[in-house]
C-alpha cells in the first residue's frame, strides 16, 4: 500500500482508540506501522511515531510486554533520529518507566523516571514550565 494508506489507518485508529474500541485501534495501527516500514524503514521518525502509538494502546490493553518492545524499538528509532538528549526521549522514558512500574519492576520504573527528569531538566533547565 501507499503510505497515504498508512496514515488513513493510523488516523482510523486513533478514533477508535478515543472510542475506547481498543481492538479495532491496536489492529489498524499494527497495520498502518507495517505500510510505514515497508516504506520508510524502521528508522524513519514518522515510523516510530506510529510505533509509539501502538505502545499506547497496548498499555491500555495491560499488553505489557508488548508495549514494552515497541517502546524500545521508539528509543532505537528516536534515539538515531532525534539524538538520546532530545525532550522526546525523556517522554519516552517517562513512559516506559509507567510500563514498568505497572508490572511492578519499580527500580526500573524509577531508573527511567530519573533518566527523563535528567533530559528534561537539561532540555528546559529549572524554571521551565513544562
Amino acid at each position: 500500500h501507499h503510505h497515504s494508506v498508512g496514515y488513513g489507518l493510523a488516523n482510523l485508529g486513533g478514533v477508535y482508540e478515543t472510542r475506547g474500541e481498543l481492538d479495532k485501534a491496536r489492529a489498524l495501527v499494527a497495520e498502518s506501522l507495517e505500510i510505514f516500514i515497508d516504506h520508510f524503514g524502521e528508522e524513519n521518525p514518522t515510523t516510530g511515531e506510529v510505533l509509539n502509538n501502538l505502545a499506547g494502546i497496548d498499555i491500555k490493553l495491560e499488553r505489557f510486554a508488548d508495549a514494552e518492545a515497541a517502546l524500545t524499538r521508539v528509543r532505537a528509532n528516536w534515539t538515531a533520529a532525534l539524538g538520546p538528549k532530545h525532550p522526546k526521549m525523556g517522554n519516552l522514558d517517562n513512559a516506559l518507566a509507567d510500563v514498568m512500574h505497572d508490572q511492578g519492576r519499580f527500580d526500573e520504573a524509577i531508573e527511567l523516571h530519573r533518566r527523563a527528569l535528567a533530559i528534561h531538566l537539561e532540555a528546559n533547565g529549572d524554571a521551565h514550565p513544562n
